[in-house]
C-alpha cells in the first residue's frame, strides 16, 4: 500500500516523512518528491509514501482511507523506533507531512481524526470494519508526537474546496477512460444533491463543509508551509 524508500545508513536519517499522493497519481510520479527528500544534502529522510486508489479517494470510502492512513504510521513509526534504537545521541526524529492536492487532504483529514481517536479513546481506535489494537493507537500517538515537537506539514496544492466543478476536473485529468469519467461525474452529481438535501432535512452541515472547516481547524501540525501555483488548472490557488 505505501512503499518505503530509505537512505541506506540510518545513522544520516534526519526526519521521516509521511507523503500522499493526488488523486491519479502512481509510485514513479511520488518518487520523483521522495527522491528529493532522502537524497538532500544535509537533511537525508526516509520516506514512507503512496497513494490511495481512485475510486477510494472519489467515493471517500471511509474504511480505505483508514486503512492506508494506518498503514504509513505503523511503517513510519516503525522507522522511528529502529533508528532511535540504534543512535548513540539519543536523538529524536521528527516527522514530515507531506500531501499533494485533495487526494492526499483526504487522507491527511482521516489521519487526523484517527490520531485524536486514539488520544481520546485512551489506548483504542477504531472505523466500521476495522478495529485497531493499542499497538495502533500507540504509533498515532508517536507520530502526533514528533509531528508537533520538531515536524512540519506540507500542503501541496492543498486543500481545495469541493466545488463539483473541482471533482469534474480532478476526474477529467486521473481517469483516462471516457464512459468511467461519465459514470464518475454522473455519481458525483447525484450524490451532491442527494448529501445537499439530507444535509439540509437533518439540519446538518454539508460534507464540503465539514471537510473545510477540518482542514482549516486541523491540529496535526503547528508548523505549516502551503504550496499553491498559478498555472494549477484543478486547484483554486486564491
Amino acid at each position: 500500500m505505501n512503499v518505503i524508500l530509505q537512505p541506506p545508513n540510518d545513522d544520516a536519517i534526519k526526519a521521516v516523512v509521511i507523503m500522499y499522493g493526488w488523486l491519479g497519481s502512481i509510485e514513479k510520479h511520488l518518487k520523483k518528491y521522495a527522491d528529493l527528500y532522502t537524497n538532500h544534502l544535509l537533511q537525508k529522510c526516509a520516506v514512507v509514501y503512496g497513494t490511495a486508489s481512485t475510486s477510494t479517494l472519489i467515493f471517500r470510502h471511509d474504511e480505505e482511507l483508514a486503512a492506508m492512513a494506518m498503514d504509513s504510521v505503523r511503517k513510519a513509526a516503525a522507522i522511528i523506533r529502529q533508528i532511535e534504537s540504534s543512535s548513540s545521541t539519543k536523538a529524536i526524529v521528527p516527522v514530515v507531512l507531506h500531501y499533494f492536492s485533495n487526494g492526499g487532504a483526504f487522507v491527511a483529514e482521516k489521519l487526523g481524526q484517527m490520531i485524536q481517536d486514539a488520544i481520546s479513546a485512551g489506548g483504542q481506535i477504531s472505523t466500521k470494519k476495522n478495529k485497531h489494537d493499542k499497538g495502533d493507537a500507540d504509533d498515532l500517538k508517536l507520530i502526533h508526537e514528533r509531528l508537533n515537537k520538531k515536524g512540519f506539514e506540507v500542503l501541496d496544492s492543498s486543500p481545495a474546496y469541493l466545488y463539483e466543478s473541482t471533482y469534474f476536473r480532478c476526474i477529467d485529468m486521473a481517469v483516462p477512460s471516457l464512459p468511467l469519467r461519465i459514470i464518475f461525474k454522473g455519481f458525483i452529481s447525484l450524490s451532491t444533491v442527494y448529501k445537499k438535501i439530507m444535509a439540509c432535512t437533518n439540519q446538518q452541515e454539508r460534507v464540503d463543509v465539514i471537510f473545510w472547516q477540518n482542514m482549516m481547524e486541523s491540529e496535526l501540525c503547528q508548523r505549516q508551509a502551503f504550496v499553491y501555483s498559478t498555472a494549477d488548472v484543478l486547484t483554486d490557488f486564491t
